[in-house]
């Protein structure tokens, strides 16, 4: 029944509907089908409003980590493993999702196969079925390791089943970077067990890198050579982590452990191993500048992405030199500057405006209103204990926000882009600064 429906829809796209528009009903749906799973009796332990179904729904499949209520005592054992698929969902991508169905079928077209690598960042030398079968493999392999580990240390805390409940469920929420957890208070009961802290940091890592970035290193003793993006990727994903423990460590006053652990969970992850209602506004701003940095492309976390901030960067420091902006012996295309700094712009008026509507709603301070709208736009999930108090109007915020995070500004754009114009204009110089 489902692959004459897939089948025709399918078809249906390829007739020059956008691909950022497919991405923005595909994540919709998964949504939608999350949301009426939720409302199911036997997926709560206690009545759950719709609103906050909605809210864990997008927060899932959006890969985010906030919620409204305690997911551990408010949900069932089958509404738990629903939200588990949904961020398991989620983190893969609509596109792995339907083209994995549809390679089942051997009915694989083109339209799917642009989705696939335009979604995951792969060229078209790679074949969609090496894509879906490495991405896959790469997913649950590195899960059930991770979910090995956390098992070791659970199982001296917990009973059997239980504790390889808890050990799969946040070894899937750690590497889909959706921050989920089950234990009310996230890592805090941990903060002092390196195993724990050290494994869970290494699967947000892991999972924030990005397919592509695994594809490259795996085939590296071939060809003795990485692409551009995997060295920009790797390079500015090590200094952020360094920087960002230093600066958490000076600003916070935590352990150098919990500070490395805060400094990877920050972008894009939504763990925390220690209270975040009362940080100082020092220690904030060190956490929203990282979690709006996030992961990077084709990977399951959120934020502007880490090439875009390494292009931003590189472009403003050689703009006023009149030289082109360089990079591990290659040139960044002009193209791929323009995007970078659309991206910026757009994404900060798109949170922006989100503030302000939270600012006229919620009767909170600024300072945790601006670190929840970041949080929801990076797709984090990390709170200074708002999400849970906000009205009806800031739940719906936040909700667009996420979706928003999580989908892309890019695929967005493309879903409303008209064709372009063929007139050209002519230019003129204007001041600038």
């Amino acid at each position: 029944m489902i692959s004459p429906i897939i089948e025709k829809g399918m078809k249906k796209l390829k007739r020059g509907i956008p691909t950022g528009f497919a991405m923005v009903i595909g994540f919709g749906i998964l949504i939608l089908v999350g949301f009426l799973s939720l409302l199911l009796p036997v997926s709560q332990k206690e009545p759950t409003s719709a609103l906050d179904c909605l809210f864990v729904a997008t927060s899932a499949i959006c890969v985010t980590g906030l919620t409204p209520v305690d997911i551990s005592s408010s949900f069932t054992l089958f509404g738990q493993n629903m939200i588990m698929l949904m961020f398991q969902t989620g983190g893969l991508g609509f596109a792995v999702i339907v083209v994995f169905i549809l390679s089942a079928m051997s009915r694989t077209g083109l339209y799917s196969k642009t989705l696939l690598r335009e979604s995951l960042g792969f060229s078209n030398s790679v074949t969609v079925k090496k894509i879906v079968r490495y991405t896959l493999l790469s997913t649950f392999i590195i899960e059930a390791m991770g979910a090995s580990v956390l098992f070791s240390v659970f199982v001296k805390d917990f009973p059997v089943t239980e504790a390889l409940h808890k050990a799969v469920f946040h070894s899937i929420s750690a590497y889909n970077n959706a921050g989920f957890d089950l234990f009310t208070t996230s890592m805090t009961r941990y903060a002092d067990n390196p195993v724990v802290m050290i494994t869970v940091a290494a699967l947000i890592a892991l999972g924030g890198l990005g397919y592509f970035v695994y594809y490259d290193l795996l085939h590296y003793r071939r060809r003795r050579h990485l692409s551009l993006h995997s060295k920009i990727v790797l390079s500015t994903t090590f200094w952020l982590i360094v920087s960002g423990t230093i600066a958490l460590r000076l600003t916070g006053g935590e352990s150098w452990l919990v500070s490395f652990f805060h400094s990877v969970s920050t972008r894009t992850a939504g763990f925390f191993a220690s209270d975040l209602s009362g940080i100082g506004n020092s220690t904030a701003l060190v956490m929203i500048i990282l979690m709006f940095i996030g992961a990077s492309p084709g990977s399951t976390g959120g934020g502007i992405k880490t090439t875009t901030f390494y292009t931003i960067f590189f472009s403003a420091t050689r703009a006023f030199r009149k030289s082109e902006a360089t990079v591990f012996s290659r040139r960044i295309s002009p193209d791929s500057e323009r995007k970078a700094f659309a991206l910026l712009s757009i994404s900060i008026c798109v949170t922006i405006l989100a503030l302000l509507l939270l600012t006229i709603s919620e009767d909170k301070d600024f300072i945790k209103l601006f670190f929840e709208v970041i949080s929801a736009f990076a797709t984090v999930g990390l709170t200074m204990g708002v999400t849970g108090e906000l009205t009806a109007f800031g739940k719906l915020v936040i909700i667009l926000v996420m979706f928003i995070g999580r989908v892309g500004i890019i695929s967005i754009i493309t879903a409303t882009h008209s064709r372009e114009s063929l007139v050209t204009f002519p230019e003129e110089t204007i001041s600038i600064g």
